[in-house]
């Protein structure tokens, strides 16, 4: 069975109503760093209907690094340059 983790509640609006704000990521084993972030920004993604603009917005963060964050995942070799220049 896996492991739920409660990662917060009542702090993401919900984008219909009638949808719960809770955001539950669940893990066969406990997860790295890596693994809740990458969980996390697809739930929110999925929740925003792709909408980085709002997913950067209720994660705190800036959308340009919401962007470096998720492309660091699909081109390691592009964030590795980005981060040393």
């Amino acid at each position: 069975s896996g492991e739920d983790l409660l990662w917060f509640s009542g702090s993401v609006p919900a984008s219909r109503p009638g949808q719960s704000d809770a955001v539950v990521l669940s893990f066969a084993n406990p997860p790295t760093l890596d693994e809740l972030r990458d969980e996390y920004f697809a739930r929110l993604l999925q929740r925003f209907h792709g909408n980085r603009r709002r997913v950067a917005e209720v994660s705190g963060i800036s959308e340009r690094n919401l962007y470096r964050l998720l492309r660091k995942d699909d081109d390691p070799a592009a964030a590795a340059t980005e981060a040393a220049g």
